[in-house]
């Protein structure tokens, strides 16, 4: 009787400790249950909008790739919790004998779970196998090879979210999304190139609209060859302050102030820049 009056308190504290291990882990379940829940929905959620934004838009890029990170999330989500879910719900459940009553908690706990399993399981509506194995994602970034209103920045990002599950959509795809990619960066170059093109044939044709002396197209960097400011056609500067001259930054550093004042009231000291009448400044193109 002493030593068990001596052993109580001992007792007491592994029992408290043992209950307080027994409420951690119900805690936890409770937890994990609750955010696999509110992702679920959130995913739900989200394919719903950016489906519905799909069926009155379908050509836009943005929601196509919004939904192909969506699918790319559900596919991660559902091997990483669902898979592990099914596993425990079809469990066989464990039965608590004579000679394995000190770990009955064990054997109460691994059941609390295959009913948490069971009861998540059954508000499931998706294809667990299809989503796990890619043919959601799979079947969003197919469409990107068809898109007809896509960019080349737009491509290059679903293209760096398909490469991070190149294991459930597969190397063919990636290189025939890859190949367009490159089309689609060889068509804009040659746009570019385009309308540099008659960027530069507008303002020759504004600059032999006026009859502008030749050096201000040439871009030569010999002070001789500007003429005195009494030459330059004030007149031609001022209409519509759209006249436009093209002097490099060491003809214009080479100038005399009074020359400068004659050709403009401001100028941008750079490498190649279009400099219009009356103080009015446009980008060349690179």
């Amino acid at each position: 009787m002493y030593v068990f009056l001596r052993r109580a308190p001992f007792l007491r504290l592994g029992l408290e400790t043992k209950h307080l291990q027994g409420l951690q882990e119900s805690l936890g379940r409770a937890t994990r249950i609750t955010w696999d829940r509110a992702l679920l929905r959130g995913l739900r959620e989200a394919r719903r909008l950016l489906t519905q934004g799909l069926a009155f838009n379908e050509n836009s890029a943005f929601l196509l790739l919004e939904l192909l990170k969506c699918e790319a999330s559900a596919a991660d989500f559902f091997r990483e919790r669902v898979i592990l879910r099914r596993q425990q719900a079809s469990a066989e459940p464990a039965v608590e004998t004579s000679s394995s009553r000190k770990d009955g908690s064990a054997i109460r706990s691994q059941q609390t779970d295959r009913d948490d399993a069971i009861a998540f399981l059954s508000e499931l509506t998706e294809d667990i196998d299809f989503i796990v194995e890619g043919g959601a994602v799979k079947l969003v970034a197919e469409q990107f090879l068809t898109l007809p209103d896509i960019d080349s920045e737009t491509l290059s990002s679903a293209l760096q979210v398909i490469r991070s599950i190149a294991n459930l959509v597969g190397k063919d795809l990636i290189a025939k999304i890859s190949s367009r990619l490159d089309e689609l960066k060889e068509q804009e170059e040659a746009e570019q190139n385009r309308a540099k093109q008659q960027q530069e044939e507008q303002l020759e044709s504004l600059i032999d609209g006026f009859c502008l002396p030749p050096f201000f197209v040439s871009g030569r960097n010999d002070p001789e060859f500007v003429p005195h400011v009494s030459a330059v056609d004030k007149k031609a500067m001022r209409v519509n302050a759209t006249v436009v001259f093209i002097i490099d930054s060491h003809c214009c550093r080479s100038l005399s102030k009074k020359v400068r004042r004659g050709l403009t009231r401001e100028y941008l000291i750079s490498q190649q820049v279009i400099i219009c009448g009356r103080g009015c400044l446009v980008d060349t193109p690179a």
